[in-house]
């Protein structure tokens, strides 16, 4: 299992049923979303991911889940692309928790237990090393069910 970093830029795209996606997760305790994973395609069912808001404060990691299916292609996110009949590559994922303002700003990230990564990159899909990726489970909201 691998844990990977999503990303989610509110420059770049609105995310409409954001508000209505966290009011389900507290009822439900998790939601069925898609995302795109960049470039990435070595991705896994049961695999983990969190999500990093980037772009405008306040930045850092405000989600996180299990990813619930393999990579494949679909309408691109961003409606020019779309226009012109690009796809992108999506998984399918469940959040277990999403919060309007980061559980981890990225201002913590930058200690030196969360390097070296990047926690900017300009796409979702990178593969979170397994030590930061623990010690990113140990802070996450719900205690991710991670062993």
């Amino acid at each position: 299992m691998q844990t990977y970093l999503f990303t989610w830029n509110p420059r770049r795209w609105r995310w409409t049923d954001f508000d209505e996606l966290v009011s389900k997760i507290e009822r439900d305790g998790r939601v069925l979303d898609r995302w795109s994973s960049g470039v990435t395609r070595k991705i896994f069912p049961g695999d983990r991911f969190f999500l990093m808001r980037l772009g405008v404060p306040p930045k850092g990691i405000i989600g996180g889940g299990v990813i619930n299916s393999k990579p494949f292609h679909h309408r691109h996110w961003r409606a020019k692309e779309a226009i012109k009949g690009n796809s992108a590559i999506y998984v399918d994922i469940f959040f277990e928790w999403l919060l309007p303002a980061p559980a981890i700003a990225l201002e913590r990230l930058e200690a030196p237990e969360f390097q070296p990564f990047n926690w900017t990159p300009r796409a979702s899909g990178s593969r979170i090393p397994e030590n930061i990726a623990q010690q990113l489970h140990l802070l996450s909201p719900i205690r991710s069910k991670v062993k």
